[in-house]
């Protein structure tokens, strides 16, 4: 615990381990949202498969007779 009280003593030290906080607390915001945009990308990716399934479906079959 000393230890701790003697890091944190040394206002240079604390200033500069704050600013690391910030610099991590913002890389972690960016980190964030790129997960965000990379999960959409795969939402959109899957309906798109979806779609392209379904009418890959509706070109291959057949028609029972005309309406």
């Amino acid at each position: 615990m000393k230890l701790f009280y003697n890091l944190f003593k040394s206002p240079r030290l604390a200033n500069e381990l704050k600013q690391r906080v910030i610099e991590l607390e913002k890389e972690n915001r960016r980190l964030q949202d790129e997960t965000e945009s990379l999960w959409d990308m795969l939402d959109e990716i899957k309906k798109s498969e979806q779609e392209a399934f379904i009418y890959y479906n509706s070109l291959n079959t057949e028609s029972v007779g005309e309406a």
